[in-house]
């Protein structure tokens, strides 16, 4: 029987060179043979797999390359040679990488996709992004494989910003929630989100990242673990919310001046839905202690300029999933902060004052309440249609009178339109929702029922009905 070294030189195909080289290192017979005409042979051979082979037979080469290098330092130089002409054209899904039946007897998949998303830091071209985001969303397993994929993602890309809308783009996202299994899901999401928060936090001086971020990260919890009023939650949902959580902080870490910023904390909004009207589980509670830390930090500096950020305090209420608590939290700010404003004090501690002039359209102002908001936003798209219908005919006409007054009710709360029924724009899942509920076949779609967004009293925006759409086409 040939002995390991005329195998790998002279196996018939990459497996059983694969094999032959697996033998080798675990003999401790790779270091001598470094330098013998047949290792050089039999590696070439393995080059050029790597370059030019046909399906998962090229991954395998990829593979066994970095597998040599790793195991034999002196093979670096020629190795990363190999796998930067190999990487220069694209390679074929890891996702063939995934049955052990076809790959070399004992060898895990898993470790495969492991040294493939490994060589992608010596791949070049347009390819590399989007098939490190196909890699991403669809590995099941590995969490090494996500870590280094973000990795690579976070070489090419610096906004954080950018990587969420990629991620949440991705037309195969749907494989996160596979047969709807919700446990998968939010295991999914739990080990997505903790990838991309390990990698932040490694990166932080050179990564750019605003609330927009965030507010994708709230989008992603709802896309992957859709729970609707009636759904029995996973089990692993509090790991899921609590990694999330990671995530949240390490923006803010990031970028310490969103603390200020209620749209970025918009993921707690979702939180908030799935366990209401049920207390946090404790993981989830101990991941919020430091974003609950922030808001308070956040409505103290608004505090200190004069602003009453209704919504940092909503937000802070959902961090801790109890009003009183919140309320408490909120007044302690105006018992140890000095010199504020009398109003400011007063709104702190939870004072109704009522001035002589106020209007009943300023403490409509001052209720916040979502449900309703939503409601009036829906009734403002409809009057908005019928002022169009009725435009130019007698002011007098009732539907012209009862639109204008939906639209001065709507302009109270500072709700908006945005966009208009028709319109061709760029795809953007924060801000649309499709008919189907499928993402798009095409980047560009049209526009069906516009978007409303709500612009608050503290500066921030936010988005109470995201836009309906379709392909442009």
């Amino acid at each position: 029987m040939p002995d390991d070294l005329t195998r790998f030189r002279d196996g018939p195909s990459v497996m059983e060179r694969w094999v032959a080289a697996r033998d080798l290192m675990a003999a401790r017979k790779l270091i001598p043979v470094l330098d013998t005409p047949e290792f050089h042979s039999g590696f070439a051979e393995v080059a050029k797999e790597a370059h030019a082979g046909e399906d998962i037979y090229r991954l395998i080469a990829v593979d066994l390359v970095i597998r040599l290098s790793s195991f034999a330092k002196k093979l670096a130089p020629v190795a990363q040679s190999a796998l930067r002409d190999a990487l220069a054209n694209k390679l074929p899904p890891a996702s063939l990488l995934t049955d052990a039946k076809n790959l070399p007897a004992g060898a895990k998949p898993a470790g495969f996709r492991e040294n493939i998303a490994l060589s992608l830091q010596y791949a070049s071209g347009d390819w590399v992004i989007p098939y490190v985001l196909r890699a991403l969303v669809e590995e099941d397993r590995s969490q090494r494989s996500r870590l280094e994929l973000v990795r690579q993602l976070a070489t090419r890309e610096p906004s954080i910003d950018r990587w969420l809308d990629l991620i949440i783009a991705q037309p195969i996202r749907k494989i996160l929630g596979a047969n709807g299994n919700l446990e998968i899901a939010a295991a999914r999401l739990r080990d997505l989100t903790a990838a991309i928060a390990d990698v932040v936090n490694q990166n932080r001086a050179r990564l750019s990242v605003t609330e927009h971020a965030a507010q994708t990260c709230a989008a992603l919890c709802d896309l992957v673990v859709p729970i609707s009023r009636n759904t029995r939650l996973p089990k692993n949902l509090g790991q899921s919310a609590a990694e999330v959580s990671r995530l949240l902080d390490e923006i803010f870490a990031a970028k310490l001046t969103l603390i200020v910023e209620p749209a970025a904390y918009a993921v707690l909004e979702v939180f908030d839905r799935w366990w209401r009207p049920l207390p946090y589980p404790k993981p989830v509670q101990t991941a919020l202690d430091p974003i609950v830390d922030k808001l308070v930090t956040g409505i103290t500096l608004r505090a200190r300029w004069g602003q009453q950020s209704e919504m940092l305090a909503i937000r802070l209420r959902q961090a801790l999933g109890d009003k009183q608590s919140a309320d408490k939290r909120v007044q302690q700010i105006a018992q140890e902060e000095s010199g504020l404003s009398p109003d400011m004090d007063d709104w702190l501690r939870g004072r109704q004052r009522r001035e002589a002039g106020e209007s009943v359209s300023q403490r409509l102002r001052s209720i916040e309440s979502e449900d309703l908001t939503a409601s009036i936003a829906l009734i403002l798209l409809d009057s908005e249609q019928l002022l169009r219908t009725v435009e130019g005919e007698n002011s007098s006409e009732p539907g012209m009178r009862l639109a204008n007054a939906i639209r001065s009710l709507a302009s109270q709360r500072g709700l908006e339109i945005v966009g208009h029924s028709g319109q061709i724009v760029e795809y953007f899942p924060v801000e649309h929702e499709t008919l189907s509920g499928s993402p798009p076949s095409e980047l560009r779609v049209k526009i069906v029922r516009p978007l409303v967004v709500r612009q608050r009293h503290d500066g921030s925006r936010d988005i109470v009905l995201r836009a309906l759409v379709t392909d442009a086409n």
